[in-house]
């Protein structure tokens, strides 16, 4: 079926598939996708016309050094912007048509990353900061939102709180009814090395506002904002993956996700003849896996640690990853590949709704020969599909860095992250990350402290860098 035909008029196109509209079993998900798609093409329209007139003003001979780099900026800022809205297109229209096809082509993104918010909603709202006696209606809410990732479920407070003792300010918004219609989890980080800040969320890759409406979305900002800025602290950052508002933000950083088959003899085609050898290569070492829950943690945390010795940071505390087993028992589980029983190579794994993603992997050094990482990674890939999940999420990386090259050789596609700051007056975008020159010296000296140190100073070190 051609898409353009789809669209002119669904109705008939509903009822040339399914014989009534009565009878759709997916009529309300085809509205939505049609509404979102139409509501979408006049966005992407007007952030054409607004970069083609920045292309024009860069023939402008007058402009200073400071002008064209502001320019630059901005011009970087409307392809980032474009890009996604049109990928955001792209998978609603693959989306939209995988309904009306008998051999479904699945979308590259999961429905959370696609989903467009609403511009408004006829309702007032007021934000409150709310404690442990809203968890339940708090997680009710983010159950049912689209957007949402397991890292806005309540739960997240209490895991930071007892891993780094970092308290929460947890904000809803709710509407004159009393229900709630958006919300906006907050951690704050506090130290005289690192300063102090507020972050949605720290450690993972994804948080910021779910609402109801955009509208609702920029006033939990905006209420985030006036009650950090009343306080002495350097920036309030926002993990989000799409644009909020106006404030400075980078999109320096991508997510890595598979579409992933049904099956894996599937998956196994898709890879290719170099993968596939690479993987056998790890296979002719005889190497054992394990797919397991906590029980697996210490080998885990053993493979973890060396690794990122080897790598120049800090390493969390194995509490952190034991309270993320106690609050989240049926979302986390471990991979461990070994070789002659000693753990080598090791995942972290958290699945929620339709995706599986892992935070943390880890190879030990001196048996990269052994290609475990790519036997660790076909294993977790294979128990993904098994379990039923139609993505995987490979992680954060930097565009075309190492990390993001290897993602990629695997089949899995970017998705662009828009991190927001706002900043105190004269504070400039924060540079906490291993990336930042000034912390050359300091990675290089990390990776020369044994391990056993590593494992007793890293966690009060690195539970501040969020």
């Amino acid at each position: 079926m051609e898409l353009r035909s789809l669209l002119s008029d669904i109705d008939s196109a509903i009822i040339n598939n399914w014989g009534t509209l009565d009878t759709c079993p997916c009529a309300d998900e085809i509205y939505n996708l049609a509404e979102v798609i139409d509501h979408l093409k006049p966005k992407i329209k007007s952030l054409k016309k607004q970069k083609q007139g920045l292309s024009r003003a860069f023939r402008d001979s007058s402009l200073s050094a400071t002008e064209i780099l502001k320019l630059k900026e901005d011009m970087q800022i409307f392809s980032v912007d474009l890009k996604q809205l049109e990928n955001k297109r792209k998978n609603h229209e693959k989306k939209l048509l995988s309904l009306f096809n008998k051999t479904s082509l699945q979308a590259d993104f999961p429905i959370r990353f696609m989903h467009e918010t609403t511009e408004s909603i006829d309702k007032v709202i007021h934000v409150k900061i709310v404690s442990d006696d809203f968890s339940a209606t708090w997680d009710g809410y983010v159950s049912k939102h689209p957007q949402a990732s397991i890292y806005h479920l309540y739960n997240w407070r209490h895991v930071i709180k007892n891993s780094f003792n970092h308290h929460g300010m947890y904000l809803a918004a709710i509407d004159e009814s009393g229900h709630c219609r958006g919300v906006l989890p907050l951690i704050k980080l506090s130290s005289r090395l690192f300063g102090t800040f507020t972050v949605s969320m720290p450690y993972f890759n994804y948080g910021g506002p779910i609402a109801d409406s955009n509208e609702i979305e920029k006033t939990l900002l905006e209420f985030a904002a006036t009650q950090n800025l009343q306080q002495p602290i350097q920036y309030l950052e926002i993990r989000a993956t799409k644009n909020l508002n106006d404030w400075p933000k980078k999109t320096d950083k991508v997510s890595m996700i598979l579409s992933l088959p049904e099956e894996q003899s599937q998956l196994d085609k898709q890879l290719g003849t170099k993968l596939r050898a690479q993987i056998n290569q790890a296979k002719n070492h005889d190497l054992q896996v394990k797919l397991g829950s906590i029980e697996l943690l210490n080998d885990f945390y053993t493979v973890f640690a060396e690794n990122m010795r080897d790598l120049g940071t800090p390493v969390y505390s194995k509490k952190f990853f034991s309270n993320i087993f106690t609050a989240f028992a049926s979302q986390a589980s471990l991979a461990i590949i070994y070789s002659n029983k000693k753990p080598i190579s090791a995942a972290f794994l958290i699945g929620y709704r339709d995706m599986l993603e892992i935070p943390w992997a880890s190879t030990l050094k001196s048996h990269n020969k052994m290609n475990a990482n790519m036997l660790l990674y076909r294993t977790v890939l294979g128990y993904a599909i098994d379990s039923g999940y139609q993505y995987f999420d490979f992680g954060r990386s930097s565009m075309n860095a190492n990390t993001y090259r290897f993602k990629k050789q695997w089949g899995a596609k970017a998705q662009q992250h828009q991190w927001h700051y706002c900043l105190a007056e004269g504070k400039p975008l924060p540079g906490l990350n291993p990336d930042n020159p000034k912390f050359n010296l300091l990675i290089r000296v990390w990776k020369k402290i044994p391990v056993v140190i590593t494992r007793l100073i890293g966690p009060s070190i690195v539970k501040n860098l969020p």
